[in-house]
């Protein structure tokens, strides 16, 4: 059976600070994170946040120039880093909502 691990998702940008930059076999990347808010079980609000990293000069370009909080769609593909194995969202398109 074959398997994919296209994603798509949506959330509002979340800039992380301190370590958002940083660069492997793929090239340099930009890491950032989708801020995700729903109603949990017992009915408290929750925030998930999830990490991307877009390799792409424009696509970083693009983030960058958006603001905290904007509403985006992300599409791309879910990967796990060979070093800390971090979970995250290699993006292969964004756009505003």
């Amino acid at each position: 059976m074959e398997t994919e691990s296209f994603v798509r998702i949506d959330g509002n940008l979340h800039f992380i600070q301190g370590d958002d930059r940083g660069e492997n076999k793929e090239g340099k990347y930009l890491r950032f994170a989708l801020k995700r808010e729903y109603q949990d079980v017992d009915g408290s609000l929750r925030h998930d946040f999830i990490i991307l990293r877009a390799y792409d000069n424009a696509i970083k370009d693009w983030i960058l120039s958006k603001r905290e909080g904007t509403p985006v769609l992300v599409e791309g593909e879910l990967r796990s880093s060979r070093g800390s194995g971090e979970v995250y969202v290699y993006v292969k398109e964004i756009r505003e909502r």
